[in-house]
């Protein structure tokens, strides 16, 4: 048994975050296996580190769980050098991608504003699948018995994974890895679904509002239904219904969500998982579309909306340059823009800096490192309180925390 596209190009990818997506997440790195269609490796495993700066202190409760040792993160390869990798690996029209909680995957976005890089990476494959997305799918709509866990590897051992040799990171390429596997053979029909390739997903929200359908999806294993109301290169624009609340919603086209005609709700189904379509069909129907105006923007998009059209400039020019050419930025550009621009510098082409760039930079950086330091010594206090006193590993993990906050 294969994926559906024998001559396709597939890329296992999992993110290593150490702090919440979003306009400010940073990444660890990420881990990487290529395999053909039958699921066998065809490349080396891969590592792909990236830097945290010095003076920035990450979420000490995603260290502790993935047992990072933050000493590590510096002299790694800067966050440019990183992004640049991977738009190389990306950029491939062919290449399907398979990752779990996609939403760590708008850090990529994060990456690309501080380094002044062209957003939108995750757009560049063919397709990129949510697998915990899909999972929940195959329990209410296929053959997967009971709700999955929502830790990866949770989720692979309920599908028999008994863990692997080598470090954590691996382990979880060869969860990932399991579960795709496992949905091949209980639930192809879904897996080939889950595969289709954004034109396709357009074409099936163009359909539904033309015809003034909606679309079903799945959030926290609850049946949604949508209403489209546009559709762009980024984003798919909408009112989402859960039966109870009426809402504004943007799914981002980075990410496969998978969304199917309503009329996949049978009236079996609807008895089976306590859906009344009809009800919320109608809900949708007379929400106001305006509601969607309130719906903030992807925050890439929202950046270059808040700025000046010289400073739009500015960053679109940044954007086609090596950062170690960077010169100090117009006296008319907002301090908030300068200050972007600097820690572009600093971070990623220290050598690059002028002797007032230095000076400018460690003064700010040591501003930051104090500003949360205080938010890290709370953070570690609380999370002392959850491990408990003959946790010998996790209390070693706090303990190499407190060491670095000194």
């Amino acid at each position: 048994m294969t994926l559906p596209r024998l001559n396709g190009q597939y890329l296992f990818l999992l993110p290593v975050p150490i702090s919440a997506p979003g306009p400010h997440g940073r990444l660890a790195g990420v881990v990487a296996t290529r395999t053909d269609a039958a699921l066998t490796e065809v490349a080396a495993r891969e590592f792909i580190p990236c830097a945290l700066p010095a003076h920035l202190l990450p979420d000490p409760a995603y260290l502790i769980s993935q047992d990072i040792d933050p000493a590590a993160l510096s002299g790694r390869q800067t966050e440019a050098r990183f992004y640049e990798r991977l738009r190389s690996m990306l950029s491939n029209p062919d290449l399907d991608v398979f990752t779990w909680s996609g939403r760590y995957l708008e850090t990529l976005d994060a990456i690309a504003l501080r380094a002044f890089r062209e957003p939108g990476l995750p757009l560049l494959p063919r397709q990129v699948v949510d697998v915990s997305g899909m999972l929940a799918f195959c329990h209410l709509f296929g053959h997967l018995p009971h709700p999955p866990a929502a830790s990866l590897l949770g989720a692979a051992a309920q599908l028999g994974f008994a863990g692997s040799s080598g470090s954590e990171l691996f382990q979880k390429l060869d969860a990932l890895l399991h579960i795709v596997r496992a949905v091949m053979e209980s639930d192809l029909a879904l897996l080939r679904y889950a595969l289709r390739s954004r034109d396709e997903i357009r074409a099936v929200a163009e359909r539904a509002m033309a015809g003034g359908k909606p679309l079903l999806r799945v959030e926290r294993l609850r049946v949604h239904l949508l209403r489209p109301l546009a559709i762009d290169a980024q984003s798919l624009s909408c009112i989402d219904t859960d039966g109870i609340e009426e809402r504004p919603l943007r799914l981002p086209l980075a990410r496969h969500e998978l969304i199917a005609p309503a009329s996949v709700l049978t009236p079996g189904r609807e008895r089976s998982l306590g859906v009344d379509a009809a009800r919320m069909a109608e809900a949708l129907r007379v929400a106001d579309p305006g509601l969607i105006e309130g719906c903030p923007a992807p925050f890439a998009k929202a950046f270059m909306d808040a700025l000046l059209p010289p400073e739009r400039e500015l960053v679109l020019r940044l954007r086609t340059m090596e950062v170690s050419n960077f010169d100090p930025p117009p006296i008319t550009v907002s301090a908030g823009l300068r200050d972007l621009i600097l820690d572009c510098k600093g971070e990623n082409a220290p050598g690059a800096l002028t002797e007032g760039e230095r000076t400018a930079f460690e003064e700010r950086a040591r501003q930051l490192a104090a500003r949360d330091l205080a938010a890290w010594r709370h953070a570690l206090a609380a999370l002392s309180r959850r491990i408990a006193p003959d946790d010998s590993a996790g209390q070693a993990r706090l303990q190499r925390l407190m060491d670095h906050a000194r």
